[in-house]
């Protein structure tokens, strides 16, 4: 702090001799301290949070330390790190941000407020000689209070149940529990090993959070299907649970309960037809009854008296019709989909103590269509090197998007697209699908299978195959090389053969027709003479040799004309 003397001279008037002096303390505006709530609520079981900050700037790094914890109150000054810290750090430079602190407080078995002071001490940095307390309130999370489970009980007329009643808190001493509003013919029993009925309980501090029971019965009576309900009162007395109380009710359901009898339960009802079923009154009312149908939806309608024009959805029973059934028509109009829908069918009565009954009946309307893949056709011919279309449509309306994936082909098939797409408003639009053959050497046609796997929509387990059958532009046959020969008598001539396209499997090729007068070899490295060819997959394009001879005869200049004939032998084909 610094001081200063402001001196005040007068002149003019009679003052010019007049003088004043003020002295003047120049205070410090900053204190050293920390900025903090003096004050904290947290519920017990629960956690709350402050914000901890330097007053002025420190000199060096300064350290708060949090302490005086207790009574189940715990503090973390860092939530990143996984244990509780009770430090925090400031700068120079973070000395005015704010650093959280939370405050937790478990719980416990009493319920008292607890007070907890939580002391900050500083170090470091011209801060040595700070702290600062906040006080911490721990508000306990429960009262003294009853638990009666199940908090609503029904018994049946003429029968018995049971619930159970324990202390919510801890008491400080015995606690007794005493029940009373029975009516109405309902009786209770606390203690079923001691004679006659007991209507207390007995709590300690050791035994408050064990539940005993209490049997409730009801008596039977001449009502026509009413049911009643008592409110049964708990009262507790003893330790601080001398102001509890807490009621249960119970509905005593008569054995004549009223309700409607819905017959068959559920129904169904095919697409495009009819189905019936018949309602009525399960007990006597006290006048006329009125069933009003309703929930029937835009493609399912009911009718309950087919003598009128239009479609009815009222019925009337009486006192002395209540119990004969009266039959409901239901209708399911057509639609495209191929999906099966449900309706919810309600019936509320009105009058002769009818007005609170109720019941719902579940129609599942079967659907006609059946989803599939229509295909312009299941066999499709395609030409070697050529192409051939097919379309592809959904039978049926899907619910969402279905798409068609297309798979197999093979032998030189290829198909475009490979997927497909359909949705809820294109579904009934053809698709074409283009499938191609690729040409080859083999004079066999192929036939393979194209497979139309199907997802989304209600499409799910849907499929359908094509079978493409490629037929080959090649045509099996033997080339013979010349296809006319000559040879002398006492002669010979050659010529050759080989396969016009690629077999399957082995061929052999066996020359036949000689006569007396020709002979033919087939291998001249064999010592006699051979009459067959063998081809494989590998050489069937490779022409064979063939040696013709002629035989000298005796008639002299006359020509022998023989056909040598070659021939396929079925039995080597592989």
């Amino acid at each position: 702090s610094e001081m200063v003397t402001l001196s005040h001279s007068a002149t003019g008037g009679d003052y010019d001799s007049v003088t004043a002096e003020l002295a003047v303390t120049v205070g410090e505006a900053d204190r050293v301290g920390l900025v903090l709530p003096s004050a904290l609520t947290v519920t017990e079981a629960a956690s709350a949070t402050y914000t901890v900050k330097l007053a002025t700037e420190p000199t060096d790094g300064v350290t708060v330390t949090v302490s005086g914890m207790g009574s189940g109150v715990s503090v973390d000054t860092d939530g990143v790190m996984a244990e509780e810290q009770t430090t925090l750090s400031f700068t120079t430079s973070n000395w005015g941000t704010k650093q959280t602190v939370t405050v937790s407080a478990t719980a416990d078995e009493n319920t008292v407020n607890e007070e907890v002071t939580l002391n900050h001490s500083a170090t470091g940095g011209g801060y040595d000689l700070v702290s600062q307390d906040l006080s911490v309130t721990v508000i306990d999370n429960a009262s003294p209070g009853l638990v009666l489970s199940p908090p609503i009980v029904k018994v049946a007329e003429a029968g018995s149940t049971t619930y159970t009643v324990r202390l919510a808190k801890a008491p400080s001493t015995d606690v007794t529990v005493t029940v009373s509003g029975m009516e109405s013919g309902v009786t209770v029993d606390t203690d079923s090993d001691v004679v006659g009925q007991q209507a207390s309980l007995s709590f300690s501090p050791s035994n408050w959070d064990r539940e005993q029971p209490v049997t409730v019965s009801a008596a039977p009576d001449d009502d026509n299907a009413t049911s009643e309900t008592v409110t049964l009162r708990h009262s507790a007395s003893g330790g601080e649970y001398g102001t509890v109380s807490e009621t249960l009710l119970v509905t005593v359901i008569d054995d004549d309960t009223m309700g409607l009898t819905l017959t068959p339960t559920p129904l169904t009802v095919d697409e495009a037809n009819s189905a019936t079923y018949t309602l009525q009154l399960t007990t006597q009312p006290s006048g006329a009854v009125t069933v009003t149908v309703s929930g029937m939806g835009s493609d399912v309608t009911v009718d309950t008296d087919n003598t009128m024009q239009g479609n009815q959805n009222t019925l009337s029973f009486t006192t002395t019709d209540w119990n004969t059934g009266q039959t409901v028509t239901v209708s399911a109009a057509a639609d495209d989909n191929a999906t099966s829908e449900t309706v919810t069918l309600s019936h509320s009565a009105s009058g002769g103590e009818y007005g609170t009954v109720s019941e719902t009946l579940l129609v599942t309307v079967s659907d006609d269509d059946t989803a599939g893949l229509t295909l312009t056709t299941t066999k499709l011919m395609v030409t070697e090197a050529d192409s051939a279309t097919y379309t592809v449509k959904l039978a049926t309306e899907p619910t969402s998007v279905v798409t068609v994936t297309l798979g197999g082909g093979g032998s030189g098939v290829t198909f475009r697209p490979v997927a497909l797409s359909f949705s809820p408003s294109n579904w009934e639009v053809e698709q074409s699908v283009m499938v191609s053959a690729a040409d080859d050497d083999n004079a066999t046609s192929e036939t393979v299978t194209l497979s139309h796997s199907v997802s989304g929509g209600d499409y799910g387990t849907v499929s359908e195959t094509l079978e493409v059958r490629v037929s080959d532009t090649d045509t099996a046959g033997l080339t013979l090389t010349p296809s006319e020969l000559s040879v002398d008598e006492g002669s010979s001539a050659t010529y050759t053969v080989k396969l016009a396209t690629e077999p399957t499997g082995a061929v052999t090729v066996t020359v036949s027709g000689m006569g007396s007068d020709v002979t033919v070899d087939t291998s001249s490295s064999m010592d006699s003479e051979q009459n067959t060819l063998s081809f494989t997959t590998s050489n069937w394009n490779t022409e064979q040799t063939v040696t013709v001879s002629g035989v000298d005869d005796d008639i002299d200049n006359v020509g022998d004309a023989r056909t040598v004939t070659g021939r396929h032998d079925p039995n080597c084909w592989g």
